[in-house]
């Protein structure tokens, strides 16, 4: 997929931070890892992202290319492209401590709110109401006349 500007060049069609991910690679760049995370929905419900992987690129730019390449199997609605030395990691063995608290807050979770069945309830409601009253109501008979 690209994108065409026709009549226009890339830097007066897009922002700035857009045309400096997309330009050409500085001469003497070495490789080097990006991670890849995507979201692959924008449904509010789902705020978090997947790691999808990682590349070797020489800048942001080609990363970002050689992800779309690698892990389009699926749509995927934000691709986060970092670079691998900007991840701070935390020790695996500090991995029960970080997430053993979260276990017993079941309410944190959106599944343990109802509010989705019960908004369809209510759309499902309100959408049958104008199909009721769509069909016009009967004209009320004419009072007769009281001419001679």
């Amino acid at each position: 997929m690209a994108w065409a500007a026709p009549g226009a060049t890339a830097s007066e069609t897009f922002p700035p931070p857009v045309v400096a991910a997309f330009s050409p690679a500085p001469p003497a760049s070495a490789l080097q890892t990006y991670q890849v995370f995507i979201k692959p929905t924008q449904r509010q419900a789902e705020t978090f992202v997947t790691h999808a992987g990682a590349v070797e690129a020489r800048f942001p730019g080609e990363a970002l290319a050689l992800a779309l390449n690698k892990f389009t199997t699926q749509p995927v609605f934000v691709w986060w492209i970092v670079p691998d030395a900007a991840l701070i990691r935390s020790d695996p063995a500090e991995a029960e401590s970080l997430f053993a608290p979260a276990a017993a807050k079941p309410y944190r979770s959106p599944n343990f709110y109802h509010v989705l069945t019960q908004m369809r309830a209510v759309r499902a409601q309100t959408e049958a109401a104008p199909e009721a009253q769509a069909a016009p109501a009967p004209a009320p008979p004419n009072p007769p006349s009281t001419d001679p």
